[in-house]
């Protein structure tokens, strides 16, 4: 019997719920940025400033960076700042729109009467993203695919949730992420908003409402400004295909003129804080680096961005959360570098389902009751192809810019599966199988994708963490059993080059692509040549001068990340505690004698065994790993 249409609608609202509840649960637990001088309240200071009748930040910057003659310039001695604010005129602002604060935390601060936590407007963006989403499929379906079960309906959109990267970019919920989930959101507004106009055959309240939706999406992210007008451009098909007669320029010109308004009011705003219209912050930024030679935009980055959000490869591990970065890669000249980028064709193949939304539309675009859906599908892929002009033409590739990415081509993805589990797809069972398994893969490594971003899962949520480790561990236990792998410390023989000057040659390598863990032979300016550890790339302080400059020593290395993970099944065979505790927080290098000791957290191994670098290698500056053993712990 076929379930109703209340029963269909029953399971997307649950699918709704569900992933409105894991949005707010990833972003409500921030513990380790949750300080005052921190990204995450930069847009609480920015709804205390408009109450307080100003541009600014309500927060003041330090006396002393306000005194420095350079204060855009990093490494200088000071109390404090406000990491990525704009500083002018002894003031704080932000170089992203406003946006966020005006259409929601606002509102909320004046009705409730105490700040919204910025964490929890980046997860109520999402969510109200989400209901755009939800309410999309919905109407698709009912118009174009009522054959589709409301399970079909549910997973669509539970699809399009993964594919939309918002449960990575949730995990860490900081200024940067807000205005872009916050633009996704409007972006899904706007196309819903555009669906019903059309499929009302030109309602202009749809027209207004679609405007006002792309004017808050523009507020949030200036970046929006093409996909917007490309938005606008699609309200004008009712308009050519009517006869001259009978044209209705209306919705064009009302939707056209709530998002120049918007438009013009962003200048006026940029111009009242930097005297300058075109203005947003970014001259006056606060960075942790030096960037004022650095090209922000160039042609040049699109070809290598391109590679990196098409098809970036994860790194397999055997441990949880298996999935990790692709290792840094030098950019073109100039690049600024990656995040934890994954290539969409590797973390959300289900991206692909769009096509078979368009290989739908294509035939039937020309037909009155489908051109709505072709419309819609239209403007979300050239909202994506717009959004890409600007974000691979980016100095940099993030992480969260993947959620802006594919921000207008997800839905067409969720009309894709709804297509496949139709009729339409009935007698393709290899494309349903295939869809399925995309489907299933998608939500798989999005959700290790998150869980592994930034560390912030295991640092934020460590019981949570911990228990999941342990459990889905278990499968790497048993093949460290089953293949007798062993671990404890390793005994190296290097051999040492003469060098000249200051250098450093990795030898051992563990971690994540930005916190790598290595052990280094190292050249100093002094002429003494030491094996040391590095973290993140700087000394650690740990190492042991050696007395030969040329030839072969042997070392005893221990170090944590030549264990497993902590939280994994392994460490039930130390029974000790105190023995177990010391093996995954001991550092030594032995030459000849006993080596410096410290015990602090370490970053885990990625690997049953770290990575040899510079093996065998006569071509090294400074020296090479002749031979490598492992030794039985003590």
């Amino acid at each position: 019997m076929k379930p109703s249409r209340a029963e269909s609608g029953l399971v997307l609202l649950l699918a709704f719920l569900a992933g409105s509840a894991a949005l707010f649960r990833m972003a409500d637990s921030l513990s380790p940025f949750d300080a005052d001088q921190s990204v995450a309240h930069h847009y609480e200071y920015l709804t205390e400033g408009f109450l307080a009748g100003h541009t600014s930040l309500s927060v003041a910057p330090a006396a002393d960076l306000v005194a420095l003659g350079d204060p855009y310039r990093p490494g200088q001695r000071i109390s404090t700042r406000l990491l990525d604010a704009s500083l002018y005129q002894g003031k704080y602002y932000i170089y992203y729109g406003p946006g966020p604060a005006v259409l929601l935390m606002l509102p909320w601060r004046v009705l409730a009467g105490h700040e919204m936590p910025q964490r929890l407007a980046v997860a109520s963006f999402g969510s109200l993203g989400l209901a755009a989403l939800a309410l999309l499929v919905a109407s698709v379906r009912r118009r174009h695919f009522p054959s589709a079960s409301g399970l079909a309906a549910a997973g669509a959109f539970l699809c399009a949730l993964f594919a939309s990267w918002l449960p990575v970019v949730a995990r860490r919920p900081l200024f940067w992420e807000l205005p872009i989930v916050a633009a996704v959101a409007c972006l899904w507004w706007a196309l819903y908003f555009l669906w019903r106009y059309h499929d009302s055959g030109g309602r202009i309240a749809w027209a207004a409402a679609a405007g006002a939706a792309l004017a808050f999406a523009i507020a949030s992210r200036a970046t929006d400004v093409f996909a917007a007008g490309a938005l606008l451009v699609i309200l004008l098909v009712p308009v050519i295909r009517s006869g001259p007669g009978a044209r209705r320029w209306s919705p064009f010109v009302l939707a056209s003129s709530v998002v120049t308004a918007a438009g013009l009011l962003l200048l006026v705003y940029n111009h009242a804080r930097f005297g300058r219209w075109l203005e947003f912050g970014q001259s006056y930024q606060l960075w942790g680096d030096e960037y004022r030679n650095m090209r922000f935009l160039s042609p040049q980055y699109i070809l290598f961005n391109l590679r990196q959000y098409l098809v970036g490869i994860a790194r397999p591990s055997p441990y949880f959360p298996f999935v990790r970065p692709a290792l840094p890669v030098d950019g073109p000249t100039g690049y600024m570098g990656i995040d934890e980028v994954y290539g969409v064709a590797f973390a959300a193949p289900i991206q692909a389902a769009g096509l078979a939304a368009v290989a739908w539309v294509l035939p039937r675009r020309n037909e009155a009751g489908s051109r709505s859906l072709a419309v819609t599908v239209a403007a979300g892929a050239a909202s994506s192809v717009l959004a890409g002009l600007v974000l691979l033409s980016w100095g940099g590739a993030c992480s969260r810019y993947v959620a802006e990415l594919w921000a207008g081509w997800t839905p067409v993805a969720a009309f894709g599966v709804l297509a496949v589990f139709s009729d339409w797809g009935k007698g393709r069972t290899a494309l349903r199988a295939l869809v399925g398994a995309a489907g299933l893969w998608t939500a798989g490594f999005v959700l290790l994708a998150s869980a592994d971003y930034n560390g912030i899962a295991r640092k934020t949520q460590p019981a949570v963490y911990d228990a999941c480790a342990r459990l889905l561990d278990y499968p790497s236990l048993w093949w460290i059993k089953l293949r007798g792998i062993g671990f404890g410390p390793v005994e190296v023989r290097v051999h040492v080059a003469p060098g000249a000057g200051y250098a450093e040659t990795p030898l051992l390598e563990s971690g994540r692509r930005d916190r790598l863990n290595q052990l280094v032979l190292a050249h100093g300016k002094d002429g003494t040549t030491r094996l040391q550890f590095n973290r993140d790339g700087s000394d650690m302080g740990l190492g042991v001068p050696l007395a030969v400059r040329e030839g072969d020593v042997t070392a005893r290395v221990t170090a944590p990340w030549l264990y497993p993970p902590a939280a994994h099944p392994w460490w039930d065979g130390v029974a000790d505690p105190g023995r177990r505790r010391a093996l995954q927080s001991e550092y030594s290098i032995e030459v000849g004698g006993a080596g410096p000791l410290a015990y602090s957290r370490s970053e885990d191994a990625e690997e049953y065994f770290p990575g040899v670098l510079s093996q065998g290698d006569p071509g090294a500056d400074l020296g090479w790993i002749a031979s490598i053993r492992r030794i039985a712990p003590p």
